[in-house]
C-alpha cells in the first residue's frame, strides 16, 4: 500500500463520536486497544482517572475556569476486555454546544492513548498496527530519547 492509503486506511479506523443517551450535548468516542502486556481493571481503572486528571489540570492552566470545567471537562474510561484487550472510552462536550474547550477531546484522547501505550505497550489500534498511528509513535520516539 502507498503512504496515501495508509493514511486514508488509518483516518477511516477513528471510532464514531456517538451522542451520550441522557446527556444532552456530549458525546461519546471507544477506541479498541489490543496490548503487548497484561492488563487488568486496577491498572485500568487508575489510568482513566489519571488521564482525566492530567487534562483537567492543563485546561485550567490554560485559563478555562472551573466552572466551565465542572460542566463540560472530558471524561476518560478505560475498561478490561480481557488481559490483552481495553476499551478506551473518552466523553466529551460536543462541538456547538456553547462552550469550548478548544482541542480538549482530542488531547484527552490521545493522551489516554498514549499513557495505556506507555504503560502496557499497545500493538493495534482499531485493529491496525500501532505504528500507523503517528501519535502513537511520536509519543514512544518522544520517550525513546
Amino acid at each position: 500500500m502507498t503512504e496515501k492509503e495508509l493514511s486514508d486506511l488509518v483516518g477511516y479506523s477513528y471510532p464514531a463520536a456517538l451522542p451520550i443517551e441522557g446527556r444532552p450535548g456530549w458525546l461519546r468516542c471507544d477506541w479498541v486497544v489490543r496490548t503487548s502486556r497484561d492488563i487488568d481493571e486496577a491498572t485500568c481503572a487508575t489510568l482513566g482517572s489519571a488521564v482525566t486528571n492530567n487534562v483537567r489540570g492543563a485546561l485550567l492552566e490554560s485559563g478555562v475556569s472551573a466552572a466551565a470545567l465542572d460542566r463540560a471537562a472530558p471524561v476518560i474510561v478505560v475498561a478490561v476486555l480481557d488481559v490483552r484487550h481495553a476499551i478506551v472510552r473518552t466523553e466529551f462536550m460536543a462541538p456547538g454546544t456553547g462552550l469550548n474547550l478548544g482541542d480538549a477531546p482530542m488531547a484527552a484522547t490521545w493522551s489516554a492513548l498514549q499513557q495505556v501505550d506507555a504503560e502496557l505497550e499497545i500493538d493495534e489500534l482499531e485493529g491496525l498496527p500501532w505504528r500507523l498511528w503517528k501519535p502513537l509513535v511520536w509519543a514512544r520516539d518522544g520517550r525513546a530519547k
